[in-house]
């Protein structure tokens, strides 16, 4: 059975994504989880022998990485009020489309944040593939943190 599309409807179809995705898409920062770095190990420390008990030998490199992504906020973006703690929480949902370079890292170890548009957000799903004939992007859905 043939095919609706040829091979070069197809190729000008990936290629108008991308035309789309570069021309809508903004930075988007994702953080991961610090990588501990030990800076000297005392092999002589006796926790509770006039030393501390927790050595500050261990030192925090953040990790983080920018990455280009279509950001969908959804039109019902609202905040609800909780008068026992004087804040209020952010509600909707955002989504991210992003290639298959930050998919990779951001599925690859502990994701803590994503910085967009100056705010902080949570992932709150599992990427999900979207195929265009055969080029791949993914889909996240994010929450805002306060």
């Amino acid at each position: 059975m043939a095919d609706l599309l040829s091979n070069t409807d197809k190729v000008s179809f990936q290629n108008s994504v991308l035309d789309l995705f570069d021309t809508f898409s903004r930075d988007v920062t994702v953080h991961k989880e610090p990588q501990k770095k030990i800076i000297s190990i005392d092999a002589h420390l006796l926790p509770g022998y006039d030393e501390s008990s927790r050595p500050t030998n261990i030192e925090y490199v953040p990790r983080s990485s920018t990455f280009k992504a279509i950001i969908r906020y959804d039109r019902k973006q609202s905040t609800e009020a909780e008068a026992w703690a004087g804040i209020s929480i952010p509600q909707g949902e955002v989504s991210i489309k992003v290639k298959e370079e930050a998919k990779d890292y951001i599925d690859n170890g502990t994701t803590e944040k994503i910085e967009i548009d100056g705010k902080s957000f949570k992932l709150v799903s599992n990427s999900s593939v979207k195929d265009y004939f055969g080029m791949k992007m993914y889909l996240y859905y994010v929450e805002e943190v306060s």
